[in-house]
């Protein structure tokens, strides 16, 4: 196989879809139907969902991938002008009530037969990279598997570009690329290695803004693993029960009114990357941490909280505390969190010596 071998494959029957995804990372998913013009098309999934018990927008193309009726009913993943019609009808509605939107990406390109371009392809294409363009909320999109020519692109306009680790992103797919510079279809690995569509690649130029490193299989079967340090790990009142990661800590949060948020094993967090205080509510959670517990007293934006909680474990975890003062607007009291031990900023050099030595009993 080319680009990845065995589970890793990009092309994996195996791979999750935009559907495993959205099933495992959001609560609540309502899906939209039809462009309201002409039908509806099964290879966009659109549709609002709660994340992090906030409203979001929530679009990915769809593969079948169980059968093959299934994967002639959602065409392979090959949206028509319906679906592009009905992907902007869903990111209008977004920007109308002020929703943030994620696009999953997966697709060898959009539909090209006669039918497709007789209902408007190219223009409906051309208004969905117009409109994604110019929306007044955040977009985050994130190929999942494969990404290739202007089927992808449509759904590629974001804020931020984030792929998987195994997956590729190019103008045309290795196989139509190697057609036409080369009239050999059998040359896909050298397709690959010039056309630079990895996530390695393609972040080295900057195309993508990050790579999501991807666990040993991953499969429909074993994501739940994979993702287990997003959606389990987050809740508020009214949401979910807390898993039984947080269900040591999440009493200790109850108790303490001033806590607004407890962020463990705290780092990797670029700040220029938000400039909307909704969206940085909103994907906190997906930057590289393990636990975020957030009270039932939680206020709306970022600039409510009162309180960071961080475990500490050495120096390495110590917080910029400047970057969340910045974010807060005003200064926010940072606690570090060892065991049953609370410990504020003022003393965290001598709560250092002692955790490096091993000796906190006495803390």
């Amino acid at each position: 196989m080319w680009v990845m071998m065995g589970s890793k494959d990009t092309r994996a029957i195996e791979r999750p879809t935009s559907k495993d995804y959205i099933e495992h990372l959001f609560n609540d998913f309502f899906e939209i139907c039809g462009d309201r013009l002409s039908g509806d098309d099964p290879a966009i999934i659109a549709g609002i969902c709660r994340f992090n018990g906030k409203s979001i927008k929530v679009i990915g193309h769809q593969k079948g991938k169980k059968s093959f009726e299934e994967a002639l009913y959602y065409n392979c993943g090959m949206p028509a002008p319906q679906g592009y019609r009905k992907a902007c009808r869903a990111i209008k509605r977004a920007e109308k009530f002020n929703r943030p939107v994620i696009c999953f990406i997966d697709t060898i390109g959009a539909d090209c037969r006669r039918e497709a371009e007789e209902y408007g392809q190219s223009i409906a294409i051309a208004k969905m990279l117009r409109d994604m363009s110019v929306l007044a909320v955040p977009i985050l999109s994130i190929v999942i598997s494969e990404g290739a020519s202007g089927g992808a692109l449509a759904l590629g306009v974001g804020n931020e570009v984030w792929m998987l680790e195994n997956a590729i992103y190019s103008i045309v797919t290795p196989e139509a690329y190697a057609s036409i510079r080369w009239k050999d279809n059998n040359k896909v690995q050298e397709a690959v290695e010039e056309m630079k569509l990895l996530s390695k690649d393609l972040i080295e130029e900057g195309i993508i803004d990050k790579i999501i490193p991807e666990m040993e299989q991953l499969t429909r079967e074993s994501m739940e693993d994979y993702l287990d340090v997003y959606p389990k790990c987050f809740y508020s009142s009214g949401a979910a029960a807390p898993c039984s990661k947080c269900e040591d800590l999440s009493e200790v949060v109850n108790n303490k009114g001033e806590f607004y948020t407890l962020l463990t094993n705290y780092g990797g967090i670029d700040f220029s990357l938000f400039s909307n205080e909704d969206f940085l509510e909103v994907f906190l959670p997906t930057i590289k941490v393990d636990l975020i517990l957030v009270s039932k007293y939680t206020d709306r934006y970022i600039r409510k909280i009162k309180c960071l909680i961080v475990l500490m474990e050495g120096e390495e975890d110590k917080c910029d505390i400047s970057q969340w003062d910045i974010y807060a607007g005003s200064k926010i009291n940072i606690v570090y969190f060892k065991g049953n031990h609370f410990f504020i900023e003022e003393n965290i050099n001598e709560i250092v010596k002692m955790l490096e030595s091993g000796d906190d009993d006495e803390i």
